[in-house]
């Protein structure tokens, strides 16, 4: 049995290789190459690389062999305009490998692989560190991802093009419920931020109680105190807001003073305020 990993040949023969390897697995890909060149080459060897991930004639070394040769190719290929979607589509992949024959670990070593291996101001190595946290996270070793926010800042800090804002609440809302999941979600220390009373501290807090205060839109995932809950984007979690364009949605109806999403803004106190409302007596206009 041949296990394949890095080698010094040709990118051309390393695509070969990969495509009669996962034909020879029982994969539904060609021996041929694509005549639409190697991006769709990677395409589809990406779409079958987890036909090994549940066969149990296939071991461990040999998965993570397999794959380090897809990174090896992902590493080296020129870059494009479809570089970004070939590897989202691969982290998704590896997303997956903790729920089989426990390849958590196998994933994470693979995907730390890629992510140091592209250029530090590559903006799409977000998403190799967001699969690293989720993959991360259902292994129980969270700690060798993240170690705190300053860390994960100077992590992403120069990426062209730089996360944006969504990207980054997505990312730290992932980020609290693995800390949290991982019994890690707490701390006194004002740069982790997980409890504060302090404004300028709270930069960051992945319990929804202690975070009273933030005027940082992507920071402030929770709130309960009303006029400190500037933004959120969160539905179930945007208690209380006096900024009309950012309380999106509302589930508490004594509380939703404002909001422009039909079906949310049941009861308002605030004439002139609830555009919509699904009870006729409550609808002021």
């Amino acid at each position: 049995m041949n296990v394949y990993s890095f080698m010094e040949i040709n990118i051309d023969s390393q695509v070969e290789e990969l495509r009669l390897y996962f034909n020879e697995k029982g994969a539904e890909i060609s021996v041929e190459r694509s005549s639409k060149g190697l991006e769709d080459d990677l395409h589809k060897i990406i779409g079958v690389c987890d036909t090994n991930f549940n066969s149990a004639e296939v071991n461990e070394n040999e998965v993570e062999s397999t794959l380090n040769y897809i990174v090896s190719v992902l590493m080296v290929m020129p870059l494009s305009e479809k570089t970004e979607s070939l590897i989202v589509a691969f982290c998704e992949k590896l997303s997956k490998a903790p729920q089989s024959r426990n390849l958590g670990p196998v994933a994470l070593r693979v995907l730390n692989v890629l992510f140091h291996g592209l250029p530090e101001n590559l903006g799409m190595r977000y998403h190799i560190y967001y699969t690293m946290i989720q993959v991360s996270g259902q292994i129980g070793q969270v700690a060798y991802v993240f170690k705190d926010v300053d860390n994960l800042k100077n992590t992403l800090k120069g990426a062209q093009p730089p996360p944006s804002t969504e990207q980054m609440q997505q990312l730290l809302r992932l980020l609290h419920q693995t800390l949290l999941a991982n019994n890690m979600g707490y701390s006194t220390v004002p740069e982790q931020c997980v409890y504060s009373t302090v404004p300028e501290q709270c930069v960051y807090s992945t319990v929804p109680e202690h975070c009273v205060y933030s005027t940082v839109p992507e920071h402030c995932v929770y709130s309960t105190v009303p006029e400190h809950c500037v933004y959120s984007t969160v539905p179930e979690h945007c208690v209380y807001s006096t900024v009309p364009e950012q309380c999106v949605y509302r589930t508490i109806p004594e509380q939703c003073v404002y909001s422009k999403v039909p079906k949310k803004c049941v009861y308002s106190k605030v004439p002139k305020k609830c555009v919509y409302s699904t009870v006729p007596e409550q609808y002021h206009l």
